[in-house]
C-alpha cells in the first residue's frame, strides 16, 4: 500500500467534524415549534415537521432524516475514527475501511443537501460533501490496487460476494414502484409531500446499481479494481440497513406507524440484505493480508 498522505488525513478529519456536526445538529437542534398544515405544489394538504432543524420537512421525512442522523453520529462517525487511526499506521484494511466509510459520509452528505428543506445548516451540508468527496477521491487513487490485489488469499470468497452485489443491485428497485405507479395512474407518490423530486431513487438507482454490478464482475474476473469497490458496497449496504431500522424507530416514536406490506417489501428487503453485507464484510477483510 502506498504511504497515506496527510492530505487524506486531513480531509477524512473534516468530512467527519462535518457529517457529525449535521448529524447532532438534526438530534439536538432545540425543538421549538409544533407541525403546521401546508397546500404542496401538486395541491395536496401536507403536515409539516414544524419543530427543530427539520422543521419545513414533512411530518413523514423529519424522523427519517433524524434516524440516518443517530446512525451517523453514534455508529458510522466512530467507525470513521477507527478507520483514520488504522489508515496512519498504514493498515491496508484501514485504507479499505476508511474508503467505505467516506463513501457513507459522501451519500450521506449529499443526501441532506438536496434532499432536505432548506435550513441552516446547508453550508454545513456543502462542505461534509467537498470534503467527503475529494477524501475519497484522494484514498482510492493513492492506494496501490494491484499490491492489493496480490494481497488477497485463497480464502477471499469471491463467487458469494459477487452474486450478493448482484443480488444488491436489484433490490434498490424497490423505488421503482412509486415511478411504474406514477407513470401508469399520473399519481404523484404520497410520500412526496411538499418535495419536488426522490434524490434516492436517483442515487440508487442511477448509482448503487451500476457500481454493484461493476463490483461483481471485476471481482469475478479477479481484477483489481474489483478490490477496492467490493469493501465500499459492502459497508453502504450494511449502513443502508442500519439506517432503514434507526429510520424506522425514528418514525414510530413519532406516531408514524407502516403498513405491513412497506414493513416487508422496503424494510424487510434492506435488513436483510444487511445482514448478509456484514457476514461477507468480514469474510472480505480476513481475506486481505496485511504487509
Amino acid at each position: 500500500m502506498k504511504t497515506s498522505s496527510r492530505t487524506l488525513t486531513i480531509l477524512s478529519i473534516l468530512a467527519g467534524a462535518f457529517g457529525l456536526a449535521a448529524a447532532l445538529a438534526g438530534l439536538f437542534w432545540p425543538a421549538e415549534g409544533s407541525p403546521f398544515t401546508v397546500t404542496s405544489v401538486h395541491g395536496t394538504q401536507v403536515e409539516l415537521w414544524g419543530q427543530g432543524l427539520y422543521r419545513y420537512d414533512s411530518y413523514f421525512r423529519a424522523p427519517i432524516f433524524r434516524g440516518s442522523d443517530a446512525v451517523t453520529a453514534f455508529i458510522a462517525f466512530p467507525l470513521l475514527v477507527f478507520a483514520i487511526i488504522t489508515n496512519a499506521k498504514g493498515s491496508r484494511r484501514g485504507r479499505l475501511l476508511l474508503t467505505g466509510m467516506l463513501t457513507y459520509f459522501l451519500y450521506n452528505a449529499v443526501s441532506l443537501g438536496f434532499a432536505v428543506a432548506y435550513n441552516p445548516l446547508l453550508l454545513v451540508y456543502t462542505l461534509g460533501f467537498s470534503t467527503s468527496l475529494f477524501a475519497l477521491i484522494e484514498a482510492i487513487a493513492s492506494l496501490d490496487k494491484p499490491m492489493l490485489a496480490a494481497r488477497v488469499t485463497s480464502r477471499m470468497p469471491h463467487k458469494a460476494i459477487a452474486i450478493f452485489m448482484f443480488i444488491a443491485g436489484l433490490s434498490v428497485f424497490v423505488w421503482l414502484l412509486d415511478v411504474v405507479n406514477f407513470l401508469t395512474t399520473g399519481q404523484f407518490p404520497e410520500t412526496l409531500a411538499t418535495y419536488t423530486t426522490e434524490i434516492t431513487t436517483v442515487l440508487d438507482i442511477g448509482l448503487i446499481t451500476p457500481v454493484a454490478y461493476l463490483t461483481g464482475i471485476r471481482l469475478l474476473q479477479r481484477k483489481p479494481i474489483g478490490y477496492v469497490l467490493a469493501p465500499i458496497m459492502l459497508l453502504m449496504n450494511i449502513f443502508i440497513g442500519l439506517v432503514v431500522i434507526s429510520q424506522t424507530v425514528f418514525q414510530s416514536a413519532a406516531g408514524i406507524s407502516l403498513p405491513p406490506q412497506v414493513l416487508v417489501i422496503f424494510v424487510g428487503t434492506f435488513v436483510v440484505t444487511s445482514l448478509a453485507a456484514a457476514i461477507l464484510a468480514v469474510l472480505f477483510f480476513r481475506s486481505i493480508k496485511e504487509d
